[in-house]
């Protein structure tokens, strides 16, 4: 069992958004913000998405412009963890 509870082995999981999930949730303390600001979409537009904690509210033009919180790339990018 992962020390991860619920995760019965994490050292398989492949690298993406789920684990990067796991890791800002169980690892960085940082559940997914529960609130979308109104103001999301025009801050993405205008190029300064909005960052909390270990999330970035982004709007993706192929997904309906919808905003929504996808977290930092910590299975693809190290520096994302300093």
């Amino acid at each position: 069992m992962s020390p991860i509870e619920g995760i019965s082995d994490i050292r398989r999981m492949p690298r993406g958004k789920e684990l990067d999930a796991l890791v800002a949730e169980k690892v960085m303390g940082c559940p997914m913000p529960d609130f979308i600001p109104e103001d999301a979409l025009d801050l993405y537009l205008a190029g300064t998405p909005i960052h909390y904690d270990s999330w970035t509210c982004v709007c993706r033009y192929d997904e309906g412009d919808t905003p929504k919180w996808v977290p930092d790339p910590y299975s693809t990018d190290i520096a994302a963890a300093w």
